[in-house]
């Protein structure tokens, strides 16, 4: 980082509490690009000031009072670069080069940018609202799920300012391991920020899929239907506002409850999202429509997830691969066509080697394929 953070460009704001073990990778894939580092500590037992300090990074101590936007605010109230970088402990910043990042953001008619973002190892690439001017009119809003996105599309409008889109990536791997201590800690926090802001369909739909997790199918199918429900009323960000859709239309096929009339008001709102091609072909299988469930799953495969480019969204690789690759394997079994599907089923073996249930299910189409010759 810079010695003179007078004149900084690009600060680093974050909060931390308890990191040790992914700050310090975090901290090294930014300090060569930001000009400073912010810290709000919020009541750290572990090495997580230390490695802080390390880093040269700027502490402070706020405690915690469950409230993720006071916590990041109290940060960037004491950042001073022109810029500011969203950043949490368990991301990183791909390699990047500190002249062309500044490069691609100092522009005067540019209010904030989006860089991309990959929210879990093995998905595809969305956009997130991470860097904004440091302007005291825009600040994080929200108990937990905290954004920044609702000052810097007012002000983009109200001052006719432009949002960029930097080829900067930022990859966080906070969900590959267990959930279960976020679910602990986010569950109260979500039932509390839904009592006094019930319209915000994010945290409905995180809700949903907490309760699914911890075995409330029916709380989970509330929390989704109501998102639904703020959505039809208000309409809302279209990326979280499918993912109620499409998990309540999971749940909905595994209860055998009507699935067409939710498919196709998904699938008007969103045509170009995967996973509508996804239910689409879920959906006709489970009418036995064999043939039309075969088109939308090939459609799938026709996509290459590793260019793939959604920008409200990132999608699991594997479902334009494994999932397909399985799903029309047991289409073309349904059919008859035992030959196609133990193709089909051999490549979802290659996508996912460690499957027993596909070579199962290859060997058994096989069979079935050899006995009709």
């Amino acid at each position: 980082m810079t010695e003179e953070l007078s004149g900084a460009f690009l600060s680093a704001v974050m909060i931390v509490k308890d990191e040790e073990s992914v700050l310090e990778d975090c901290l090294a894939s930014i300090e060569s690009v930001v000009d400073e580092i912010v810290i709000a500590d919020t009541g750290s037992t572990d090495r997580s000031r230390e490695i802080a300090l390390a880093h040269g990074a700027r502490l402070i101590e706020f405690p915690w009072r469950n409230d993720f936007a006071a916590a990041r605010n109290a940060a960037l109230a004491e950042a001073r670069g022109e810029w500011i970088l969203y950043i949490d402990a368990d991301e990183r910043l791909a390699p990047a080069d500190k002249a062309k990042a500044r490069a691609a953001l100092d522009h005067p008619g540019l209010i904030a940018a989006r860089p991309w973002f990959r929210i879990k190892t093995g998905y595809t690439l969305c956009r997130e609202y991470r860097l904004f001017r440091n302007d005291p009119r825009i600040r994080f809003r929200g108990a937990i799920h905290e954004k920044v996105s609702i000052d810097i599309l007012r002000l983009s409008e109200e001052r006719g300012l432009e949002i960029g889109e930097p080829d900067l990536l930022l990859e966080h791997i906070g969900y590959d391991g267990p959930q279960e201590h976020k679910h602990r800690r986010n569950l109260p926090m979500l039932r509390a920020e839904l009592a006094r802001r019930p319209e915000v369909i994010y945290n409905w739909h995180h809700l949903g899929r907490i309760l699914e997790a911890t075995g409330d199918e029916p709380g989970a199918y509330e929390a989704w239907s109501n998102a639904i429900a703020v959505a039809r009323r208000r309409g809302g960000p279209a990326g979280v506002v499918s993912l109620a859709y499409f998990d309540l239309l999971r749940l909905e096929c595994a209860r055998g409850g009507p699935a067409e009339s939710l498919l196709a008001e998904a699938a008007a709102q969103f045509p170009d999202n995967p996973l509508t091609l996804l239910w689409r072909g879920n959906v006709a299988m489970r009418a036995g429509r064999h043939g039309e469930a075969a088109e939308a799953y090939l459609a799938l495969t026709r996509i290459d997830p590793d260019r793939f480019r959604f920008r409200d969204l990132g999608f699991e690789k594997r479902l334009f691969r494994e999932v397909a690759f399985a799903a029309l394997g047991n289409c073309y079994f349904q059919m008859g066509d035992y030959g196609t599907s133990a193709a089909f089923y051999g490549r979802a073996t290659a996508a996912n080697p460690s499957s027993l249930e596909y070579r199962a299910k290859a060997a058994l189409a096989r069979s079935r394929a050899a006995t009709i010759r």
